[in-house]
């Protein structure tokens, strides 16, 4: 039996040798069929049960699906979400100073100033699958962020409690609608400045732990603002072909910080009253020697003159570094998606005339130039600029200027709409159409230059009024407030 078995398995392995080293298709199959045969009497021999030839055809004819076939079969995923959380460290930092200073309305005033800021993040991401959402989402979007902003207002600014903190948060708050417009970074110091502004009343408070926790925020927006610039300048770039459902963020479905609530015993407050009672009655019981530790105060005659020199103001001394003026910035006129003009003075030859429908035109920190744009573009933003000229064919959207001085603004076809704001010495010069928004804020001097016939003959001015009117309506129940428009 064992002979007959080792006969067998070295018939065995010559077959597999010839299968091995041969390539001919008859020979193969031949030698398949040989070791079937070798197989099944090699099974019969030791009482297992044969397997028939097509058994053993069929296993090995059998492939396995291709990757190809199994990811064809799996369900399809759907894109995937890039979280934008840029500045989570910075809301960490900040919510760290607000617990430091142990005020439970500080701690909650800043969680829910920062749960607006992170619900922001969240509907930020959707960038990444989403085109821009329409008007009715970005109605939602905005009401959303004013609820908040009135909560605030109710629960800490009306009552007067913590009233310049929240101030400053409600402004703040502002920052959260960067990614509704075409310039961030010129509309968060518009969100800056009120900040600040409110910021210093909490400053001159002069409470440790409240100035480093409002430093804190406006440390994050300036950051903010400076990441927009390096990322964002030109606004967020929907990546999406789609409009993404919106309804899971605007319903306020995701992970929000709870408020953290410092306990506040009966012991403590019980403890500390008696400690000071305590502290009184030892200082009382002193008796004459209370006096000991006092300073026995110079006093000079009447009439007596001082001799010594009154304290002189402390001047800062500047470095050598400090007192170098400072390099002005190279001027530079470049298209990176959009077409940007930068740091030029007294230069009245710059034209753009290469710009299409799509692109926006940025100028920034220009003083006694002119600019010329040629064709149609999307938008004008100017800003930080003095004695600037800006003429233009067509506009898409709006021509907007900001923090800028001694500006003139010619449309020599059409724009629909002008927005100025922090501006002084304006004049705009609109063309046949007249069909022109314009809105003006912190705007002083004005001007609006339009034509009256078709020859262009004859020009008129209209100078926007400064000075309003406010007056309680009786029938209204309410203040109304009017322009005074003394040049009618």
């Amino acid at each position: 039996m064992s002979d007959k078995l080792e006969g067998l398995i070295a018939r065995l392995e010559k077959a597999v040798e010839k299968m091995e080293n041969t390539q001919a298709g008859d020979k193969f199959a031949n030698l398949v069929n040989s070791l079937e045969k070798s197989v099944l009497k090699l099974e019969s021999i030791h009482g297992g049960n044969p397997t028939t030839p097509q058994t053993v055809t069929q296993a090995q004819t059998s492939t396995p699906k291709p990757a190809e076939a199994q990811a064809q079969t799996s369900t399809p995923k759907g894109p995937e979400v890039e979280r934008f959380h840029p500045f989570d460290d910075l809301y960490n930092e900040w919510s760290e100073k607000a617990q430091a200073s142990g005020n439970q309305d500080l701690i909650e005033l800043t969680t829910m100033g920062r749960n607006v800021f992170v619900w922001t993040d969240a509907l930020i991401s959707m960038a990444s699958i989403s085109k821009k959402p329409s008007n009715d989402v970005n109605t939602k979007i905005t009401q959303y962020i004013r609820d908040r902003a009135k909560e605030i207002d109710d629960k800490y600014i009306r009552p007067r409690k913590i009233e310049f903190e929240a101030k400053t948060i409600k402004e703040g708050l502002g920052a959260c609608f960067w990614f509704l417009t075409d310039a961030p970074v010129q509309y968060l110091d518009g969100v800056i400045e009120p900040t600040i502004y409110n910021a210093n009343k909490v400053r001159i408070q002069k409470k440790q732990a409240e100035t480093e926790w409002v430093d804190k925020f406006v440390a994050l927006l300036k950051k903010m603002k400076d990441y927009l610039k390096e990322h964002y300048i030109t606004g967020l770039i929907w990546k999406g072909k789609t409009e993404a459902d919106f309804t899971s963020i605007l319903s306020g479905a995701i992970p929000l910080v709870p408020a953290i609530h410092i306990p506040k015993t009966e012991e403590t407050k019980e403890q500390s009253t008696t400690n000071n009672r305590a502290a009184l009655f030892s200082e009382i019981n002193k008796g004459s020697s209370i006096t000991e530790g006092l300073k026995v105060a110079d006093r000079k005659p009447k009439g007596q003159v001082s001799t010594e020199e009154p304290l002189q103001p402390k001047t800062a001394v500047k470095t050598a570094e400090q007192a170098k003026p400072k390099a002005p910035k190279e001027p530079k006129k470049y298209e990176k998606d959009n077409w940007f003009i930068e740091n030029f003075t007294d230069d009245r030859t710059l034209v753009i005339d290469e710009a299409d429908m799509k692109q926006s035109v940025y100028i920034d920190n220009c003083h006694k130039c002119v600019v010329q744009v040629k064709g149609k573009v999307k938008s004008i933003i100017i800003s930080n600029c003095s004695n600037l000229g800006v003429v233009f064919d067509n506009v898409v959207s709006t021509v907007e200027a900001v923090n800028t001085k001694t500006l003139t603004i010619q449309a020599k076809i059409h724009a629909p709409s002008v927005v100025l704001d922090k501006c002084e010495r304006v004049k705009v010069y609109l063309a046949k159409n007249l069909e022109t928004d314009i809105v003006s804020s912190m705007v002083s001097e004005l001007n609006i230059s339009y034509l009256l016939d078709d020859d262009d003959n004859y020009a008129k001015d209209y100078p926007v009024t400064e000075q309003f009117l406010t007056r309680f309506d009786a029938k209204l129940n309410r203040f109304v407030t009017k322009p005074q428009d003394i040049f009618m």
